[in-house]
């Protein structure tokens, strides 16, 4: 299983026309669009501090030693990282967290970034980055290990 694999359940988590894509090598509109690379590393995030608006594709680079994935999703309005984090740790489902967008990439150690996403950012609204996968059935999410991070677009 490699990154695309999870891109079913992607789909699946699409409400919104248009709101997420997947642009699996260069295109015209990926290309015309603002590039954020996303770097996983074990157990973190490095997202860049600013983030635009708008249609924006995304890469994820995994710099760690073991497999992650890089979800992002948009927030429900007036829902914060720590609550989230609350919630699905007491077993919450997502769907009450996540409002419409969501999509991901699964990347092995040292695979270079590519499938890209590219996602139609809202202003000012928060989004969720995270890395669900386990290294073992009986070990935590690596979200648990603090491989979560969020931002607003500017």
């Amino acid at each position: 299983m490699t990154r695309c694999c999870c891109l079913a359940f992607a789909i699946a988590l699409l409400w919104a026309e248009n709101a997420v894509g997947v642009a699996p090598g260069p295109s015209v509109k990926a290309a015309a669009t603002p590039a954020v690379t996303i770097i996983g590393t074990d157990y973190a995030f490095r997202l860049p501090p600013h983030i635009r608006a708008g249609v924006t594709t995304f890469a994820f680079e995994n710099r760690g030693a073991v497999r992650h994935e890089m979800a992002i999703a948009l927030l429900k309005p007036g829902v914060a990282l720590d609550s989230v984090l609350r919630g699905l740790a007491m077993g919450s489902p997502r769907r009450n967290f996540i409002d419409g967008q969501a999509a991901l990439i699964v990347s092995a150690p040292g695979e270079p970034p590519e499938p890209r996403l590219w996602l139609n950012l809202q202003r000012g609204r928060a989004y969720l980055v995270m890395c669900t996968l386990k290294d073992a059935p009986d070990q935590p999410p690596h979200s648990s290990l603090g491989m979560v991070g969020s931002f607003r677009p500017d």
